[in-house]
């Protein structure tokens, strides 16, 4: 019987392989605009990719389940990382694009990660004028080179808080930690890792890296460290981390208190990396994440990036940093 003829009476043929299957059961549950990568268009020998753009946050967590089932790396478009030949489904979240301003005397902007920075400073959020209008919130946040300012100011890059799915699947906030006006940590999950996070803080990697004027790790754990005015704030943390640590499902935003460090320093200069078809293979070196040679980032500091990251992410639902 021909392939046409048994096709049209048993209906359509199941998966063959375990990424047929992960695509199948992502469009059977999730809705969004799905399309797999050629493999034509990636490099050779390389894992199966497909990009895929959801059209409400939910969709995200369903999918985080499905990526952490079938061994699929959950990337964030618009980053550069390693995958390590895994398969990945690259995330856009172009579509969560809701923009809320938040009840309170402080001005304060609920954000989705689709937002664009040009919607950003149309509501007087002016830490993003003159930066690239088309991109979105999450590109910003997980850009390394975005994240500029000195040691242990956070505060210069006007994030409040931030609503994050981890990698075992939990959603919490990350924001304010001080005794007056901090946020609460709601889950077991997030109780057992900010005590670690704080440790790591207070040891020798991070205490080396807290003493030079620019912070040299790729992630900012500089935001368990401030520096007066800042305040001990936990969502500055995920600024530069390309979608490696958690899902960023929103972002509360204000205009900082004096002077911000540029929205989007390296994007303003011609655009961030983008989500191209070889991006698992990404060689990227965050812009302030080692010395201007481009040499990697010194010895402790990335130590201390691998600490943070198995802390986060032990399982590797997300990939790893280029």
């Amino acid at each position: 019987m021909q392939p046409s003829r048994r096709a049209f009476l048993l209906g359509r043929a199941a998966p063959r392989t375990p990424w047929q299957v992960f695509c199948r059961e992502l469009g059977r549950v999730c809705g969004g605009d799905l399309k797999p990568i050629s493999p034509d268009a990636l490099p050779p020998s390389a894992a199966p990719q497909a990009r895929w753009a959801p059209l409400v946050g939910a969709d995200v967590r369903r999918a985080r389940a499905l990526c952490a089932e079938h061994g699929v790396q959950l990337a964030l478009s618009d980053t550069t990382v390693s995958t390590e030949g895994r398969p990945v489904l690259w995330v856009d979240p172009v579509w969560l694009n809701d923009l809320v301003r938040e009840p309170g005397p402080v001005p304060r902007w609920r954000t989705g990660p689709g937002v664009t920075l040009g919607a950003l400073a149309g509501v007087g959020l002016r830490q993003f004028a003159g930066a690239p209008p088309d991109r979105t919130l999450a590109a910003w946040l997980g850009d390394r080179g975005a994240a500029t300012w000195p040691t242990g100011r956070g505060d210069l890059s006007g994030v409040h808080a931030a609503d994050v799915l981890l990698a075992d699947g939990v959603a919490d906030t990350l924001g304010p930690f001080g005794a007056d006006d901090g946020l609460p940590l709601r889950t077991a999950a997030l109780q057992q890792l900010v005590p670690a996070l704080f440790r790591l803080a207070s040891g020798t990697e991070a205490q080396w890296c807290k003493e030079l004027p620019s912070w040299p790790a790729h992630y900012r754990m500089d935001a368990l460290l401030p520096r007066a005015p800042a305040t001990l704030n936990l969502a500055h943390l995920l600024h530069g981390h390309a979608g490696t640590l958690a899902w960023v499902e929103s972002v509360v935003l204000q205009m900082p208190e004096g002077e911000s460090a540029p929205a989007d320093a390296d994007a303003a200069k011609g655009g961030g990396p983008s989500p191209r078809a070889d991006a698992g293979e990404g060689r990227g070196q965050p812009a302030n994440a080692g010395g201007a040679d481009g040499q990697l980032p010194p010895a402790q500091a990335r130590a201390l990036d691998r600490r943070v990251k198995s802390n986060f992410d032990p399982a590797g639902v997300f990939p790893e940093l280029a």
